[in-house]
């Protein structure tokens, strides 16, 4: 029974594919991305995105969809990384203009995803090892026992870049915590980036939103069950210069 269940999953997860979203103008890296996207900024040698399709590939996942923008670093993504073949992967495109937002690059992306298939999107900022295996997991059971729209990585590990005092009613810091996990001071969780999601989601997507500001919300609170996978694995936002000497320490190697 075992045995079946994970051969189930294998097959659940080879069929899966994976959007990633690389349409970002990485602003908060400028000059740099001035001359190539963020997405392919290089780690250890590699780019980015090299990173994140071997990471999916570890995982199971060899079907991408890679959303980009319709401008001149589209062919630096071409360049990079070309139909997938190199990485014994598979590589689609789906181009739209800049002023569309995630969702609205979600959507586009959809006769290439399938239009009743689940699939993995993956921001194309974020380095991480997190385990996507164990998440498609638990997205396919809450499907089949509460209809799950989508599945989000939540991470208790993130910190603050700031410090957290707590005064009394007389305003004497009680406690002081310098760059707290956010778990240490608050309840809410971190979104990493990266979520599982049923067909179904592209009812909520239109052009000008976004994926987790608008979308999911929006199923939320139209009674859609959107589960938590919950974990400790650290990952990074390359969307600064600082962030990229810690994903350094995270990046494993392509």
């Amino acid at each position: 029974m075992v045995f079946s269940e994970q051969m189930g999953l294998l097959l659940v997860v080879s069929r899966l594919k994976a959007i990633i979203m690389a349409g970002g103008r990485g602003t908060r890296l400028y000059p740099m991305t001035m001359f190539m996207p963020k997405q392919l900024i290089l780690i250890r040698g590699h780019p980015v995105l090299q990173y994140i399709i071997r990471h999916c590939m570890r995982n199971g996942v060899r079907d991408f969809v890679l959303c980009i923008s319709n401008n001149s670093f589209k062919h630096h993504f071409f360049n990079a990384v070309g139909d997938g073949s190199q990485f014994r992967a598979r590589i689609e495109y789906s181009i739209a203009p800049e002023e569309t937002n995630t969702a609205g690059r979600i959507l586009a992306a959809r006769r290439l995803v399938g239009a009743d298939r689940d699939f993995l999107v993956y921001y194309g900022d974020i380095v991480t090892n997190l385990d996507l295996r164990s998440m498609i997991r638990l997205h396919r059971q809450k499907v089949r026992s509460k209809g799950c729209i989508s599945t989000l990585a939540l991470s208790r590990n993130a910190r603050l870049e700031v410090g957290v005092g707590y005064p009394d009613e007389s305003s004497r810091v009680i406690d002081f915590k310098e760059r707290p996990r956010l778990c240490d001071v608050s309840e809410h969780l971190i979104n990493i980036g990266i979520a599982v999601c049923n067909s179904r989601i592209f009812k909520y997507c239109s052009s000008k939103t976004d994926l987790f500001a608008d979308a999911i919300p929006k199923s939320i609170r139209n009674n859609e069950f959107v589960c938590a996978y919950v974990t400790s694995q650290p990952f990074v936002d390359i969307g600064t210069f600082s962030a990229l000497e810690s994903a350094l320490e995270i990046a494993r190697s392509p």
